[in-house]
């Protein structure tokens, strides 16, 4: 078929819109591929704000000074604890983290005490009372209403002179000091006491002096006396001795001591003792007193409690701490400033924070609080050296959470951090 020119005209016009569409499909192809490269190695920092908005960083609390009393103390038999901060008793649960309550406290019945900065935060056993300890003055406080039943300015005995611990035994309010005494000079001075006061009406009741006559209680330079009381035994330390003491009658059953410094530790059922570098042993129930020699100095003394077997062991703490079994094996903060006990957590009270550490995994927690009972936990794990990991907080408390970023600047949480590290509260 012969084909008119126009014929032709016509076709050669269709044959090149044809190539220009195939030449616009090619570079759109060509256009979507290299989009999509790009959207595989672009950071998404480049869709973001700004690239910082959405670093990982590690969650950090604020840090405020309390501008008065602040401790903290475990329930006896729950899982919750009590804290004392600025005129304020708030009561919290641990697991799930969430603020309970909070109640003020009658600040004009604390205006005489001059010295509110240094407190110990004590609950009786029935959770009932709680007793703030100042360097001159006894507080006795209603845990349910905030008010204060008593209060007792400390003279004579019990007018603190020197480094002190107390711990709530029963009914018995007991102080373990370290004073300096005319006519009692030991090395350094100064001489240990027991005084007991009655809890609830804040009596005196007795005094135990010569601890380190009757009861093998060496006195040290170097360390504060401490005192704990776990399940019907009293535990005190000098930083060269540990004594226990029966805590119903305050007779001794065991002393444990050194020449020099010791560290202490006890296994999770509470039954062994175990005191690094002690070589002087007491048992009063075997009775046993035997200086074992220098050869044990560099050892761990493992004292069985019931069975009264006495042994010494080459323990190396420091690889079961990388191991991750030193909390499977010992009781967390035998003692410390400010320390509680219940049973399930341990609990240290410092100035600006309180430390609870959990008896059953060996998690500790970072406790903050603020303004109106505002509060945040921040858990950590045992993985070797300490590093924040997840955290909770009450409503009210996102202001006062930060982070570190990549420099080790502390900003502002972002949210993706937030969303990395927060756990659901019960709030």
């Amino acid at each position: 078929m012969i084909k008119t020119n126009v014929e032709r005209k016509s076709i050669q016009l269709h044959r090149l819109n044809f190539k220009m569409y195939e030449y616009k499909a090619r570079l759109l192809a060509g256009a979507v591929v290299v989009l999509q490269a790009l959207l595989l190695i672009m950071p998404v920092s480049a869709f973001a704000a700004t690239g910082e908005a959405q670093e990982i960083g590690v969650p950090q609390a604020m840090e405020v000074q309390p501008k008065g009393c602040f401790g903290v103390v475990l329930s006896p038999d729950g899982d919750g604890f009590y804290s004392v901060r600025d005129g304020l008793l708030t009561h919290y649960q641990v697991t799930p983290f969430k603020k309970i309550g909070s109640i003020a406290i009658d600040q004009e019945q604390l205006k005489d005490i001059p010295e509110k900065e240094s407190c110990r935060v004590l609950i009786t056993d029935d959770h009932s009372k709680l007793i703030l300890v100042f360097r001159e003055w006894i507080v006795l406080l209603d845990s349910r209403t905030g008010k204060i039943s008593k209060k007792l300015e400390r003279e004579g005995e019990l007018r603190r002179k020197g480094s002190e611990s107390s711990t709530l035994n029963g009914d018995d309010l007991v102080f373990l000091g370290k004073f300096p005494g005319p006519g009692e000079v030991v090395e350094g001075g100064q001489v240990f006491r027991l005084t007991v006061v009655d809890a609830r009406s804040l009596e005196f009741k007795r005094q135990i002096s010569e601890l380190d006559k009757r009861f093998g209680f060496l006195y040290s330079n170097d360390s504060a006396p401490f005192i704990t009381k776990i399940q019907d035994r009293l535990y005190l330390s000098s930083g060269r001795s540990l004594v226990v003491l029966n805590s119903k009658t305050y007779a001794p059953e065991s002393a444990l001591s050194s020449r020099f410094s010791i560290a202490v530790r006890i296994s999770k059922d509470y039954r062994k003792l175990y005191v690094s570098g002690a070589r002087f042993v007491t048992d009063h129930f075997s009775h046993i007193d035997k200086d074992y020699g220098e050869a044990v100095e560099n050892t761990t003394a493992v004292f069985d409690q019931k069975t009264r077997h006495i042994s010494f062991e080459k323990i190396d703490f420091d690889k079961l701490r990388e191991t991750k079994r030193l909390h499977d094996q010992f009781d967390p903060i035998l003692f410390s400033p400010n320390q509680s006990r219940s049973k399930d957590y341990v609990t240290g009270s410092l100035r600006k924070y309180a430390l609870i550490r959990s008896r059953n995994t060996g998690t500790a927690s970072f406790f903050y609080q603020y303004e109106s009972g505002e509060a945040i936990l921040i858990e950590t794990r045992p993985k070797g050296p300490l590093r924040y990991e997840n955290f909770q907080l009450t409503p009210g408390a996102k202001q006062y959470l930060m982070m570190k970023d990549s420099t080790g600047k502390v900003v502002p949480i972002n949210d993706a951090t937030f969303e990395k590290y927060h756990t659901n509260s019960a709030n």
